[in-house]
């Protein structure tokens, strides 16, 4: 009984004092807004931070990505060596968690020697045997080959063609990019792993 003459009394004094009722829906609206506003902002700056910072802002970590391009194309040079990662590691291991290496695999653009001609070519490195190309000659890598570290490569058709005048004769020859000579093992149909 009380709850409903307290809502009577409600209605009430709302209908007696109509303009202070309006302006308290209008500021309790503001305030509404606002702190959803708030809110909002809030949570895109944390996403901002986020996607700026990657997953490690999280943890209150920060993660640097340090890119090497060489001025001189026929640079031997790769940036930093595995020797003074180590030296970063131990020298700052308070304040870096970890220092490491990452090399790019896929379409990377350099010279080669093929045959008796230096090329601009476009090749990829594989750590395991592939199965996205069709071979014509020869035979895709295996697992040993990555265990025993053989320098082999695969070419494509289009290259075995031009240098040597089918898969065939390409097989066997070598190709040598940064001073280190790879055999080649396979020719496939694809461009899938240019070389």
């Amino acid at each position: 009984m009380q709850t409903i003459e307290l809502v009577k009394s409600a209605i009430q004094s709302l209908k007696a004092n109509k303009k202070r009722s309006f302006l308290t829906i209008i500021g309790i609206m503001i305030g509404i807004a606002a702190v959803i506003a708030i809110l909002g902002i809030g949570d895109g700056i944390t996403k901002t931070m986020y996607d700026k910072f990657g997953n490690n802002a999280k943890q209150g970590q920060q993660t640097t990505e340090i890119v090497y391009n060489p001025d001189n194309v026929n640079s031997t040079v790769n940036g930093f060596t595995q020797e003074q990662v180590a030296d970063i590691n131990t020298q700052f291991g308070g304040e870096i968690k970890k220092a490491e290496i990452e090399q790019e695999s896929d379409n990377l653009s350099t010279h080669a020697d093929i045959g008796d001609a230096t090329k601009s070519v476009t090749l990829s490195l594989l750590k395991k045997p592939t199965r996205d190309v069709k071979f014509i000659a020869g035979h895709n890598f295996s697992k040993r080959t990555f265990e025993l570290g053989d320098t082999n490569a695969l070419m494509s058709e289009k290259v075995a063609r031009r240098q040597y005048g089918s898969a065939q004769n390409a097989l066997g020859t070598t190709v040598t990019v940064n001073n280190v000579t790879y055999k080649v093992t396979g020719v496939y149909k694809t461009q899938a792993v240019p070389l």
